[in-house]
């Protein structure tokens, strides 16, 4: 079984404890490593920049003006609709035109993926037992897969239908994903 430990917020009001589920211990912890390799290159990145200095790069190499927004997901990774996720990467390798198909049967890879997120039984400190079975745990090798596939395909139903600001842009900022809007004016 996986176990549960807390990590403080120190720059949050009452010091309040951050859950991690370590998998490490668990049978499906390298199986979720694995997936997260070959998953990785279908996510959908159009949006998605490795730091802030790469959005600070695109201001400066961008004649806008307007206001910039920064916004914080809060507690994504455990708020991630897991069933969700996984039809978007169900789709996104087996139905997508733009990308090429997995050689695994879309069952395992189905079954694979709840297996790792919604089958995650962990003990916390006091020995009570528990099952994750939304959201993905803090401490998952799956956590940024599934919070970059729910993001980016949210973004891209969101610009399929709404006009997209001139500069949009996200990054995994420390341990906490911002989404950075810059709408001219």
């Amino acid at each position: 079984m996986g176990y549960c430990y807390g990590n403080v917020k120190t720059h949050k009001p009452g010091n309040k404890l951050r859950p991690i589920i370590s998998q490490i211990p668990t049978p499906t912890y390298n199986i979720a490593k694995r997936l997260c390799a070959i998953l990785t290159p279908y996510t959908p990145d159009a949006y998605n920049l490795k730091s802030a200095t790469d959005f600070l790069d695109l201001l400066k190499t961008t004649d806008s003006k307007g206001i910039i927004a920064s916004l914080d997901v809060e507690s994504l990774f455990t708020n991630v609709p897991v069933d969700r996720t996984i039809d978007y990467i169900i789709n996104r390798i087996y139905y997508n035109d733009s990308t090429p198909n997995l050689d695994i049967p879309e069952d395992v890879i189905r079954g694979l993926l709840e297996c790792c997120t919604k089958e995650a039984p962990f003990i916390c400190p006091r020995g009570n037992r528990y099952q994750q079975i939304d959201g993905v745990a803090m401490g998952s090798p799956l956590g940024v897969l599934f919070a970059n596939f729910f993001m980016g395909c949210i973004e891209e139903e969101t610009f399929k239908n709404t006009e997209k600001p001139e500069i949009y842009c996200r990054t995994l900022c420390k341990d906490r994903w911002q989404l950075i809007h810059h709408q001219s004016i």
